[in-house]
């Protein structure tokens, strides 16, 4: 059984909380601070919230271009294909280090916001990972592959679209999907000493697909104004990168799914 890239990065000291206070007016709750203030005080005008989606947007958009490019190389090329399929030693590189930036990136504010160093942490995490998916895809068939990437693209515009457009919130759903999370993962940890088998490798995935489905919707959310959970328009590299490993793990658990069906 495959295991996700579900590497949650996470900052409280990012995120605000809004409401609406006894006399009614707006205040927002700093977790770290731990203290309530007007929301206008912030100083997130329109603008600043417009400009801050634009830039994480075009961040995401040059991770998933990076990563399709590692894919198209791996699929077309074969020598490229058998070294990623026979190169354990790079994967395991890949991985720790994809972990490694990951951690320093959601442990520590001042590499988060310092550019250009937030900037080439976050390069070389994307690096890592697009090779990660292009040996995923070296050892699946190629049609797979193609019907898995069409689906996740698909998929994750319609998520968008309707994270933009529903007035439901679900940035206050945080709590529960860490808790379906560290279930999930701990289903797969505890999945890997049996015997593998398609109808739980099918449940699995589509836990997985739809798990990621709703982080995407929600981490779409924290990105705008309104919401009962905001993120600092300064993190823009935190919102890109939750939002890129959202659509990874997607792709992944779909390519599973697809794979078992398959194989069923």
């Amino acid at each position: 059984m495959w295991q996700s890239d579900s590497k949650r990065p996470s900052s409280w000291s990012s995120v605000y909380y809004y409401g609406t206070s006894s006399s009614g007016g707006p205040f927002n709750f700093d977790p770290e601070m731990g203290h309530v203030s007007s929301s206008q005080g912030l100083g997130w005008d329109v603008d600043v919230r417009r400009g801050f989606v634009r830039k994480v947007f075009g961040i995401l958009a040059a991770q998933l271009i990076v990563t399709a490019i590692f894919a198209i190389v791996v699929g077309t090329a074969p020598a490229v294909r058998a070294y990623c399929a026979s190169s354990p030693a790079m994967l395991i590189t890949a991985s720790v280090l994809s972990f490694v930036v990951v951690i320093a990136l959601s442990c520590s504010d001042h590499l988060r916001r310092s550019h250009p160093i937030n900037l080439v942490m976050l390069g070389l995490f994307t690096l890592c990972e697009a090779y990660l998916v292009a040996c995923i895809a070296a050892i699946t068939p190629v049609e797979i592959t193609i019907t898995a990437v069409a689906i996740t693209g698909l998929l994750c515009a319609v998520l968008v679209l309707y994270a933009m457009q529903t007035r439901y919130d679900f940035t206050a759903m945080g709590g529960a999907l860490l808790v379906t999370l560290f279930g999930l993962l701990f289903c797969g940890i505890l999945a890997s000493f049996f015997p593998a088998n398609c109808i739980v490798n099918i449940v699995y995935a589509s836990i997985g697909a739809i798990l990621f489905s709703c982080y995407l919707v929600y981490d779409v959310q924290i990105l705008l104004s309104g919401k009962r959970m905001q993120l600092d328009p300064d993190e823009y590299v935190l919102a890109a990168l939750s939002l890129y490993l959202d659509i990874l793990n997607i792709f992944i658990f779909l390519l599973q799914l697809l794979q078992s069906s398959s194989n069923n």
